[in-house]
């Protein structure tokens, strides 16, 4: 499944640095995939959870970056999960599994959310249901693309910035998954622990 999920990857990146775009995205995927076992129930659908946090980005590749990805006339990276959703969709993936691209930005989208940013879909809510959308979209949290770990209150102070009420979402999540140890994660990715110049510069090498 994974290997398959990478080639997945591998169909829709593009932009400037294609290879290291992949690299990127693909091992945010992994280390998301991480942190939401750590933090799972035992009941938990291990298959599931597995494959949404793998695919729960694959719609970046179509939407405008500012570095890596420069087509102004691509959507912007706040439709990354809508976009998602229909790739995944088109690519004959099950309801459950397409969810997960949608699901996972922020706290979820609200049809407030939709309305305020005035994106060009149906207003109603897109937020995680189940265990394993909710892991994802929590444990998305804690590690940046840009490849950067987060704490929950860095998190926290982003989220309620867009609106106050995440900053209770993300205290419910953390009353029922609890808060992830980082610390052996940022070891085994120390080079996923750093900051967007660094790491950019190294694009350009």
């Amino acid at each position: 499944m994974n290997k398959n999920i990478y080639e997945l990857h591998k169909k829709y990146v593009g932009g400037l640095y294609p290879e290291k775009w992949l690299e990127l995205t693909w091992t945010h995927s992994n280390i998301i995939l991480e942190i939401a076992k750590q933090l799972a129930p035992n009941d938990v659908n291990g298959e599931l959870l597995k494959t949404g946090a793998l695919v729960h980005d694959i719609g970046v590749y179509k939407c405008y970056d500012e570095d890596l990805n420069p087509d102004k006339s691509l959507p912007p990276y706040i439709q990354h999960g809508f976009i998602g959703f229909d790739i995944l969709k088109n690519e004959g993936f099950p309801l459950e599994v397409c969810r997960f691209a949608v699901t996972h930005t922020a706290t979820g989208f609200t049809k407030e959310d939709i309305e305020r940013e005035n994106l060009p879909y149906e207003k109603m809510d897109y937020i995680p249901v189940s265990v394993e959308e909710e892991l994802v979209c929590y444990a998305d949290k804690f590690h940046s693309k840009y490849p950067s770990f987060n704490t929950y209150e860095e998190q926290v102070e982003r989220l309620k910035k867009f609106d106050p009420a995440r900053e209770l979402k993300m205290d419910t999540l953390k009353r029922k998954y609890g808060i992830p140890e980082l610390a052996g994660l940022k070891k085994q990715y120390s080079d996923w622990s750093i900051s967007f110049d660094e790491w950019f510069k190294s694009l350009q090498k």
